[in-house]
């Protein structure tokens, strides 16, 4: 996802939910068994912000543009 989630997040008002992290990161894995495979919290982040998840070794460049 790109420019059309921010778009997204224009468009509908919502505030944008930026997690960044590693796929070899520990920590990263537990947020995303606790938050985004939780259906519940899923749900509660897909109505109240845009999410964008980005892995920083599938996209080194991106985060260095930032």
């Amino acid at each position: 996802m790109g420019a059309e989630a921010f778009e997204k997040a224009r468009r509908e008002d919502k505030p944008i939910f930026l997690s960044i992290g590693y796929s070899t990161c520990h920590w990263c894995h537990v947020m995303e068994r606790e938050s985004f495979e939780n259906e519940a919290i899923a749900a509660l982040l897909n109505r109240d912000y845009v999410p964008i998840k980005v892995d920083r070794e599938e996209r080194p460049t991106w985060i260095a543009s930032t």
